[in-house]
């Protein structure tokens, strides 16, 4: 079922949404207000990983009380429903396959758009296939609490181990249908480094895999495409595993 919600999804990110994909989550600068001025009336704002946890498990929790009552429904179907919907909300919140860069966009803006998919698509899925739609969620709420001053710290540490094996899935990806050679280097060297490096070594890896050859500039249309051979490939091998699991 899973590989079925991720094709479905992903076709649908890809043809269907582009520009309406920015206010997924319109709602989450109003729902963190609401959270805070109710811990700022219960005089319970001092400690910042008090105040992240108050944002994050009610979405979770609620999420995991509607799947849990209702996905068994109608022989599955409201399961599948429920699958679809929460693994196409939280794709982005940026559309991973149409980049806000313009064409001449600089070279660090293509590399920062190749770090960026990871944390829109890749490790969405990576999440969604290892532990199920309310991780995923539990997922996406933490990356948006990352914009949250009073709590980004905790946010971004957390974003940052839960990225630490899908980063290296990314850039392996990208090497495998770009520059294996130019990336391998850096994917080595930065294959055991913290955390903290993930975005450095999808923004490296990227760039290196996107170019031919040292001359070449790495362009984002290019970027793009590097994200939908990868994308395509990381759907084959789903695929290969979902077969062997059925055998």
């Amino acid at each position: 079922m899973k590989l079925l919600v991720i094709v479905l999804c992903l076709l649908s990110e890809r043809f269907l949404i582009h520009s309406i994909s920015l206010q997924r989550f319109s709602w989450f600068g109003a729902y963190y207000q609401t959270i805070k001025k109710l811990m700022d009336k219960n005089n319970a704002n001092g400690n910042p990983w008090l105040i992240f946890a108050a944002v994050v498990l009610p979405v979770v929790v609620l999420s995991f009380l509607i799947y849990f009552l209702f996905h068994g429904l109608i022989f599955g179907i409201i399961g599948l429903t429920l699958n679809i919907l929460i693994f196409l909300y939280c794709l982005g919140p940026a559309n991973p396959f149409y980049p806000i860069y313009s064409d001449d966009a600089s070279e660090d803006d293509v590399g920062h758009y190749l770090a960026q998919v990871n944390t829109q698509l890749f490790a969405a899925i990576f999440w969604y296939i290892l532990a199920g739609p309310v991780v995923l969620i539990a997922y996406r709420v933490i990356t948006l609490a990352r914009n949250i001053n009073e709590v980004s710290p905790q946010a971004n540490e957390l974003t940052n181990i839960l990225e630490w094996l899908p980063a290296r899935l990314t850039a392996l990806l990208y090497m495998l249908v770009g520059n294996f050679q130019r990336g391998l280097t850096h994917f080595t060297k930065l294959f055991i480094a913290k955390p903290e490096f993930n975005q450095q070594m999808l923004s490296e890896c990227g760039l290196l895999s996107v170019r031919a050859n040292d001359s070449d500039s790495a362009l984002i249309g290019e970027a793009e495409s590097l994200v939908e051979h990868a994308t395509l490939i990381l759907l084959v091998f789903i695929a290969v595993f979902t077969l062997i699991a059925w055998l």
